[in-house]
């Protein structure tokens, strides 16, 4: 029912071809959805990084080792949640693109959003896990 309040400013051939391609519109739905689960992820693993290191320092200076370079952690927590919020915005923006493109039948997917944000993620956990790495080898010594 809700379907068709939404579309009901459209006109009869074009209402017509909404309510055919209800699939399309759904499919997009549910990457729109996907997006925004990812980006909560994202958020999180930023928080829990952001939130680990303080725990860690506190737990190293109880025990009286030093707490140098743990401050790279809190560049990485906040650009892991600056890189989460960035994809909740941009997956709204694409989602209200897409659903205009499937309204005028000029629809085109594009690989590169994808590529962008799987690379940029890519790149940030492995800076992450590098840098723990490294600091919980100084620290180990």
């Amino acid at each position: 029912m809700f379907f068709f309040k939404r579309h009901g400013h459209l006109a009869g051939p074009q209402k017509k071809s909404h309510i055919e391609n209800r699939r399309v519109y759904l499919a997009n739905e549910r990457t729109f959805l996907a997006w925004i689960r990812t980006s909560v992820a994202i958020l999180g693993l930023g928080f829990l990084v952001e939130k680990f290191s303080f725990f860690l320092r506190l737990e190293l200076q109880k025990q009286g080792i030093s707490t140098t370079g743990l401050e790279m952690s809190h560049v990485i927590g906040l650009a892991l949640i600056g890189f989460g919020v960035l994809i909740g915005i941009l997956s709204m923006i694409h989602y209200v693109k897409r659903e205009k493109d499937i309204e005028n039948n000029r629809f085109r997917p594009s690989i590169v959003p994808d590529l962008l944000f799987g690379t940029i993620f890519i790149l940030l956990i492995s800076f992450m896990v590098l840098y723990f790495w490294n600091i919980m080898s100084v620290w180990i010594k």
